[in-house]
């Protein structure tokens, strides 16, 4: 259902509903009126139910009215699923034919479980990017922007990462053995339970106030300036 189908729905229940409060005045003020016979059968039996049936019939319409709108919802979100999941699958086939990924714009971009193994993504904008269990194994990544990307369980072993902003990036449990950190940013940078095995960590940077995550018993060597 379209928006505008929606809301004219909404306005036709909005009409019954004050269709049906003025037909109860008018009924009201017939009575008064009239003077009619309250002691008849009739009177008695409307003045009893009256209110009872006007109240149900405007609950139903509200009912159907929420109905309506709690279906409209679940068919917008569905459509708003499949929408970002056809704008994936567009994304990943043509990241699937490009080796040169240079200075690519992909920020905030779900590229989850990508396989990106060897591409030139230098300078590339990766900042707040999705990039669990991604494979950016042997990926030249030179001064590239990551911050705030999600890379837990990604893996970038022997990857280039010299000169990189992986500020407050989170690296739990990646894969960085043999990955070259020279002079990258690291403020914040959480590589807790990934794997460090002879990376290159020379004159990266963090302050001392943001300090990087290490995993348990690791010391970087030698250790950065800054830290």
């Amino acid at each position: 259902m379209s928006i505008r189908a929606a809301q004219e729905q909404e306005l036709v229940r909005r009409r019954r509903l004050d269709n049906m409060a003025s037909a109860r005045a008018d009924q009201s003020t017939a009575l008064r009126n009239t003077g009619s016979d309250t002691s008849s059968p009739l009177s008695r039996f409307w003045a009893k139910w009256r209110d009872v049936l006007i109240r149900d019939a405007a609950l139903a319409l509200m009912v159907g009215g929420m109905v309506t709108g709690v279906g409209f919802a679940f068919e917008t979100q569905r459509d708003e699923r499949l929408a970002e999941r056809e704008v994936r699958q567009n994304l990943a086939a043509e990241l699937a034919v490009r080796d040169d990924l240079t200075k690519i714009y992909l920020v905030g971009q779900d590229l989850q479980g990508l396989v990106l193994t060897g591409r030139n993504m230098t300078g590339a904008r990766l900042s707040q990017a999705d990039l669990r269990e991604a494979d950016l194994s042997i990926a030249t990544l030179v001064d590239a922007q990551l911050r705030l990307a999600d890379l837990r369980g990604a893996s970038l072993r022997r990857a280039n990462l010299s000169g990189a902003d992986l500020g407050n990036a989170r690296l739990n449990s990646a894969d960085l053995g043999e990955a070259n950190l020279t002079g990258a940013i690291l403020n914040g940078t959480d590589f807790r339970e990934a794997d460090l095995t002879g990376a290159d960590l020379s004159a990266a940077i963090w302050t001392p106030s943001t300090p990087p995550l290490w995993p348990d018993g690791y010391t970087p060597s030698p250790l950065a300036p800054g830290g």
